[in-house]
Formats: C-alpha cells, structure tokens, sequence
C-alpha cells in the first residue's frame, strides 16, 4: 500500500491548458482525456465537495458556493456535507493516518479535507486560519509569522507551494506504515481567470505557476517519502468560459432577481442555477418559468417536480439531475457562452464543456492515457483502491 497520496487541486483549470504543462509529468503519468464535471453548477464549493467524496451534488448536498461552510456554532464546517469525504473514511478504517488539506479558500480546504481531518487550513486577512471546528495547529502561529502572502492573485502558488511542504513536514505525512491523504487546492488561477480570461498572458503565467508547483511537489515528495510510495493526483473543480465577445453575454443576476420580485411582488432568491421560493408560493413556479423562457439567453428551464421526473434526454438534462438536491423551486439553464453573475471578466457554472472538461492525472501508479468518458469522482475511486478502502 502507498504511504501517501497527495491531491492537486489547481481551481479553474480548463482541460486545454494541460498543453502548457511540463509534457515529461505527463508522459509519466495516466491521463484521463474524456473527465468531466458531469453536474451542475460548476463552482468551487461543488467541484471540490464532488472529488473529495466521489459522489454527485444531489448525494452530497453542496450546490452552491454560498451558503456552503458558514456555521453558527464554529464559525466554519463541512457540517452541509452529507456524505464523507475520501479523508474521512481513510481516518475511520485507519486511525493513525493523518489528512491535510490546504487553500486559499475557505470552502475549498474544508470541502477537501471533510469532518475528520487533521489539519485544515485556508487564508483569512492575509493569514492562514482554521476554525473552531478543526484543530488549530500548535505550530500555526510559527508558521504565520515565517510566511506572508501580498499578492494572492501571483503570488498565491508559490506561497501554498512553501506552505504546504511545511506543514507535510510537521506532520510527518508519508512516514510510517500508515497511509495518509493531503490536499493542496491552489485558487490562484481561479481569481486571474475571473478577471482575465481563459485566453490572457495572465492566465498563462499562472498556469506555468502551477507547472512548476507540480514539478516541485513531486521533488519533494522523493526526497521526503521516496519513489514508489506516493501518488499525486492533478485535477480540477472546473473550467471557465471564454469573455463573451462577439456571441454571448453578461446576465445579472441580481438585477434579473429584481426583475422577477418586481414581477410576482413576492420574496425570490436567485443563485444560478437555482430558484428559491418561499413554500407558500410554490404556485408562482409557472409565472417564473414563463418569464425565464422569454429570455433570449435562457436555454432550458424546469421546475422541480420536472427534475425529479426527467427521463434525461440529453447532457444537459443529466447534468440538472445530478446536481438537483431537491431543495430548489426551479432551474434555469443558460445558453452557451453567457455569463451568468458577472458584468465583466467571465465565470463558469454551466453544463458546457468549457466548464466540465477538466483534467485527471495520476502519477505513481502506471502510465498510459484513457480516452473514455470519465466522471470526475473517478479520483475517489482511484484513491479507495489504492487505500483499500470498502
């Protein structure tokens, strides 16, 4: 059994960009050509709670970005999860092993490391934080004052990267016979892409960042834990859409939630893809859909006893069903290349490819390529096998 198995997240790296990677990585590793994010939305809180568990929205109930880690009681938690994480269930059937997981993003870190994590931790006002929910590191605060981040955007690789080595260190991750699990998301690329681009000199520069976080790792990881007793995975939450320029567009959000509270002179919540009605105004679902239809931007829209019902007849409507928990009123699908959320820059978010195609690399293990469709909870399969987990 391998002593360790460490997970890149790089949030918001389309499949296309692996062109910028180093190709030696690549050529020593497994790489799944065809994996998506077979679910909607496409966010961060959803990609990540969807890899660590291995199972789709509608099981794990994260459907959104916010609210997903907000807690009364600990400030922070996956106490939304509703399913465990890969971590968790490596800490239940081994006790000794440890979990690590680590971001930028609140949501990110603690979707990826689960309930029973050991260490988890995200950056809050320029310091890396955790909440009462988890276990505050003895050396944090050393930690804190050896590291500082300025420029998240350009900087925030490199810093997770130092980091990161830190901390496996203290733990001393992949150093006895019992297997442990860490996970590094680097967001970075996530806010240069919002604001840039999927086709700016920005965005490029971050994704070589990431090349050589990946370059790093794996150097560290010989020298610390040794050749053939790790695996890393490199993956992805989601893609992005391109800056919509001369086909597509901008919807926003808020002002379409105007419009429809306006409309109905009733309480609506909108979070794409999501409709939210107060229970005692269910009855508005078919005044809503038919003003949704009459968007020139609106692909497709259900109500929810239409989801809960659908004989799928095609992506899209897979998708909607996958990440359907049952807790909105209705969905509305965008057209391609609309940005639903944004007045500028771009987002993702939506059933299209540019979203859900992202890439699954396994080093450690064999090398080869698979060109058949995969699902993006291929990672947790991939680390249940390698763990013997049930």
């Amino acid at each position: 059994m391998i002593r360790l198995a460490v997970i890149l997240i790089a949030d918001q790296f389309r499949y296309d960009y692996l062109t910028l990677l180093d190709q030696k990585f690549l050529n020593s590793s497994f790489v799944y050509t065809n994996c998506h994010h077979k679910h909607i939305p496409t966010f961060t809180a959803v990609g990540h709670a969807t890899i660590s568990t291995g199972v789709p929205p509608r099981i794990h109930g994260i459907i959104s970005n916010f609210p997903s880690v907000e807690d009364p009681k600990f400030g922070k938690s996956p106490r939304r999860l509703r399913y465990p994480t890969v971590g968790d269930e490596i800490k239940l059937k081994y006790p000794e092993s440890k979990v690590v997981s680590i971001s930028l993003k609140d949501r990110s870190a603690i979707f990826s490391g689960g309930f029973l994590a050991d260490v988890v931790l995200w950056l809050e006002d320029g310091k890396l934080t955790t909440s009462r929910y988890y276990r505050k590191p003895e050396w944090l605060d050393e930690i804190n004052g050896k590291y500082s981040l300025k420029d998240e955007f350009f900087e925030g690789n490199r810093f997770l990267l130092e980091v990161f080595k830190e901390v496996l260190r203290r733990e001393g991750l992949g150093k006895d016979t019992f297997p442990d699990l860490a996970i590094l998301s680097l967001s970075s690329l996530d806010l240069v892409g919002h604001k840039y681009g999927p086709n700016s000199d920005e965005v490029k520069r971050v994704v070589k960042q990431v090349d050589t976080v990946i370059r790093e790792i794996l150097r560290f990881l010989d020298k610390e834990v040794g050749k053939g007793n790790y695996i890393l995975i490199f993956t992805s939450d989601h893609g992005v859409a391109p800056i919509p320029k001369n086909f597509g567009g901008y919807v926003d959000e808020e002002k379409l939630g105007e419009e429809i509270r306006e409309i109905l002179g009733m309480d609506v919540r909108i979070s794409y893809p999501w409709v939210f009605l107060n229970r005692e105004e269910a009855s508005a679902k078919k005044t809503i859909k038919e003003y949704l239809l009459g968007k020139e931007w609106i692909f497709r829209v259900y109500t929810d006893e239409e989801v809960l019902s659908l004989n799928p007849k095609d992506f899209v409507d897979s998708l909607v069903i996958n990440g359907f928990d049952g807790s909105a009123d209705l969905v509305f699908i965008a057209k391609p290349y609309w940005v639903v959320g944004y007045t500028r820059g771009t987002t993702h978010g939506s059933p299209y490819s540019y979203d859900t195609h992202v890439p699954l690399v396994v080093y450690g293990l064999k090398k080869g390529k698979s060109q058949e469709g995969c699902y993006i909870t291929k990672v947790a399969e991939i680390l249940r096998e390698a763990f013997n987990l049930p």
